[in-house]
């Protein structure tokens, strides 16, 4: 009896310690499928990602459910993002388990290599990076097998989805491959050839008009360009230029639209030789055309709406054929006009048979000191396209116009081409015989000029070619 009451107590024990097994068993396989506990696995786990038991497809385990980023397989899924083994495709992204290759980013299991970023079975170590098995933990970054995820970056088998290899599906491509080296983009030129006549007389004249900004901060401005005016006069009045002057302001308000400031007759050359001092006390008082206009500054439209009020075909009062057409703007706000600088610049341009004797310079603001000031970036362009001059109007007025004074009688002398040449390869042609020496192109103008002892004789015919972008 006793040995039967012996028998019972060994079966008992063996049973609870059966059972007491069971239970501790099944708590692991709960926490690990729950994520509850880091259980890292053994160094020995499977590399080949078909081994592991996979319970369900496509969400069983999959976004936040039980495996999810930094647990067994992968970004929400069973073995990738959202999907079998991927991103919505067989085992990764790109690759069968990986981007590029089997079982991660480049490599088996990893980042370039099985197991992990960078190494046999994580980044630069044997199962990780710096450790045994990953990141700081078993196999691969953070997780089992691979960057976050238990194979892979991110995930079982990969990050984005495809089948064995790189992005395109390819299997392990050099991440080189395929890069196009940078090409230097095409510069496309057109040829234009202008024809001149050889004309001292017609060279000597010059139409100026002066587009003034009359809004509230402009009291400085205006007083500066009347007491500075001399420096830019002094060299048309030496050199007996023909020259007059229109005064217009940047006020587009119906009434004042291009108005013609001061009496048209004051401030030409005849003027000055009358009564020089007289000449100059005029401008100065001409061009002080207030404060009162708007603030809404439209210097390019004012001076179209100039030339439509005062040259129409029955009332011709300013332009002369033969003579350049210089237009100076003077503000410190960007013009506000409502159509484009090119399209302002054909109109001008229409106005002279020859459209290289269209001349722009601006004082505007170029760079921006006051806070109610604004860039006069339209200004400066028109400016530009034309081969004239822009200035600082923060600047000295007296060095800035004798700047501008001394380049327009410079100018006079010149042979202006229609458009700035892209490219100093010029070809001269005087009575239809090549020349190659004896002249030179200002780039910045866009005129060329004849040599002292190479100036062709007057009634010669010149033609001049030049390269300009293609679309200019």
């Amino acid at each position: 009896m006793n040995g039967n009451k012996v028998n019972s107590l060994v079966l008992g024990l063996c049973a609870t310690f059966v059972l007491a097994s069971c239970n501790q068993q099944e708590f692991y396989e709960k926490e690990i499928l729950n994520g509850a506990a880091v259980e890292k696995p053994s160094v020995n786990l499977p590399t080949d990602n078909g081994n592991i038991d996979v319970p369900e497809t496509n969400g069983s385990t999959g976004d936040n459910g039980t495996i999810d980023n930094g647990g067994t397989n992968g970004d929400g899924s069973i073995n990738g993002d959202g999907g079998t083994n991927g991103d919505g495709s067989t085992n990764g992204s790109g690759g069968t388990n990986g981007d590029g290759s089997s079982n991660g980013d480049g490599g088996s299991n990893g980042d370039g290599s099985s197991n992990g970023d960078g190494g046999t079975n994580g980044d630069g170590s044997t199962n990780g990076n710096g450790g045994t098995n990953g990141d700081g933990g078993s196999i691969g970054d953070s997780g089992s097998n691979g960057g976050n995820g238990s194979i892979g970056d991110n995930g079982s088998n990969g990050d984005d989805g495809g089948s064995n290899g790189g992005t395109d599906g390819g299997s392990e491509t050099d991440p080189d491959e395929g890069e196009e080296n940078p090409t230097t983009p095409t510069v496309e030129y057109k040829t234009l050839t202008d024809r001149f006549v050889q004309n001292v007389e017609e060279q000597n004249k010059v139409d100026i008009l002066w587009v003034i900004d009359d809004s509230g901060s402009m009291a400085d401005e205006q007083a500066s360009l009347g007491r500075n005016f001399n420096s830019f006069i002094s060299d048309f009045i030496q050199k007996d230029v023909d020259f007059q002057m229109g005064i217009t302001t940047t006020d587009a308000t119906s009434r004042q639209n291009g108005k013609w400031v001061c009496n048209d007759k004051l401030l030409d050359s005849q003027s000055a030789k009358k009564d020089e001092t007289k000449f100059l006390r005029d401008f100065e008082r001409c061009v002080n055309v207030g404060i009162k206009g708007s603030g809404y500054e439209k210097g390019l439209h004012t001076s179209e709406s100039f030339f439509k009020k005062y040259e129409l075909p029955s009332n011709k009062k300013f332009l002369r054929d033969d003579a350049y057409l210089v237009i100076v703007y003077l503000s410190d706000e960007e013009d506000q006009s409502s159509k484009s600088v090119d399209e302002y610049l054909s109109f001008y341009r229409s106005l002279k048979k020859d459209e290289g004797k269209v001349k722009i310079y601006s004082i505007v603001t170029k760079e921006k000191n006051r806070s109610n000031e604004s860039l006069g970036l339209r200004y400066v362009e028109a400016s530009e396209k034309t081969g004239g001059m822009s200035a600082d109007i923060e600047d000295d007025f007296y060095t800035i116009l004798g700047d501008m004074g001394g380049k327009i009688v410079d100018l006079l002398s010149k042979f202006a081409l229609a458009r700035v040449p892209a490219t100093q390869d010029i070809k001269v042609k005087v009575n239809g015989e090549l020349v190659t020496s004896g002249y030179e192109l200002d780039a910045q103008s866009g005129a060329v000029s004849f040599l002292e002892g190479y100036v062709p004789a007057p009634g010669s015919n010149i033609e001049i070619e030049y390269k300009v972008l293609k679309d200019n």
